[in-house]
């Protein structure tokens, strides 16, 4: 047994929990970010002491199975979140996701069985309001590795045309939709094989960008380096894609310390800022632009790669805001319980963020849903 802690406003309280290395699983089947007006400055102003939002745990019905990992995305064309994959428990004996569950209000629905994200061996969701559907993009993994790219038209899933020239397979992607070059874009690093239940990535950071049509990689001036488990956000005030934290991953397969740094995509160039404050350094992280507030907010996040045989990380409950100059951490009074790789979007019906289950150390997860917003 080892300890793993929960860090709660700068005090660690600790658990012994049980460890095991977050790799291969096997599979089983279980019973966006939509491009919209900026948010007002006004409303990114009104952001002093009291934050006037806060988090609030949704009653809902027919919960799907707690999970983490899951790709997760606010469907514009249909009104509801759309949760897709994921998986449950670390290493070898972990089950993996294939179905697809939207939320409706409180009630979550399971969508009828078809190919799926959670076909791949991993895979990131966001909402393409230029073709008005949610892409999900991931790896599928045998004896080598390939890319996959789904579609959901908001009652199934559909395979991208075999002649469509896809991304490199990246080892870990992060994906949102850039408003102002109408075009979603990818960040992640490459990878070259799967031996014995393990990813062998090439360290080489990768950018792509994907029109509706076709995916484009990009050659930035400057970019991250290669990170696994980042969050990323498209922010609709500075017109910028956001990237923050994650864990260095090199050719050797090495886990390196988790970086607090935050970076700012352009559609030309990667930018590295620095803030005055910033949350302490994590990976697994969930981030999305808050519309209403005018401001992303994280959640969550671990302090080191769970995925690391030796994992014991402390777990984050803390909540902060970046207004594209610096982060400012919120002290709402009520906060879901510490996570990591959470499943997180914006509902613009509703006007609120929306997470559900994710990690709650590397053994056991959730499958609770919060909304952030105000009530």
């Amino acid at each position: 047994m080892s300890g793993a802690a929960v860090v709660r406003g700068g005090l660690i309280s600790v658990a012994a929990i049980g460890l095991a290395a977050c790799g291969a699983a096997t599979t089983a089947t279980p019973p966006v970010q939509p491009a919209s007006p900026a948010a007002s400055s006004s409303a990114k102003a009104s952001l002093s002491g009291t934050l006037a939002e806060a988090w609030h745990q949704l009653p809902t019905t027919n919960n799907p199975l707690a999970r983490n990992s899951a790709g997760f995305a606010f469907d514009a064309a249909t009104q509801n979140v759309v949760l897709s994959g994921g998986r449950h428990g670390c290493g070898a004996s972990a089950t993996s996701y294939t179905d697809t569950w939207t939320l409706n209000g409180n009630t979550w629905h399971l969508q009828p069985k078809g190919t799926s994200p959670g076909d791949m061996a991993s895979a990131s969701m966001a909402y393409d309001p230029d073709i008005s559907k949610v892409v999900a993009l991931g790896v599928y993994s045998g004896c080598g590795v390939a890319t996959g790219m789904l579609t959901w038209n908001g009652s199934a899933w559909t395979s991208s045309p075999q002649s469509m020239t896809l991304p490199s397979p990246m080892f870990w992607r992060s994906l949102a939709y850039d408003a102002a070059t109408h075009q979603l874009i990818a960040f992640g690093f490459g990878e070259h094989g799967i031996a014995s239940g393990a990813y062998h990535p090439t360290g080489a950071p990768e950018t792509w960008a994907y029109d509706g049509t076709k995916w484009t990689q990009l050659h930035p001036a400057q970019s991250p380096p290669g990170l696994t488990k980042t969050a990323m956000a498209y922010d609709s005030l500075t017109h910028q894609v956001v990237l923050f934290g994650g864990d260095p991953y090199n050719i050797d397969g090495e886990h390196g310390a988790p970086t607090n740094s935050t970076w700012v995509f352009d559609g030309t160039t990667w930018t590295q800022l620095s803030p005055a404050t910033a949350p302490a350094a994590r990976a697994g992280a969930s981030m999305v632009f808050d519309q209403a507030l005018g401001r992303i907010v994280l959640f969550g996040g671990a302090s080191t790669n769970p995925d690391a045989t030796s994992a014991s990380p402390a777990v984050f409950d803390d909540t902060w805001s970046f207004d594209g100059t610096t982060w400012q951490q919120l002290h709402p009074t009520t906060v879901p319980s510490g996570r990591f790789l959470a499943q997180m979007t914006y509902d613009s019906a509703t006007q609120q963020i929306v997470l559900f289950g994710g990690a709650l150390n590397t053994t056991s997860d959730a499958n609770d849903t919060w909304t952030f917003g105000v009530h």
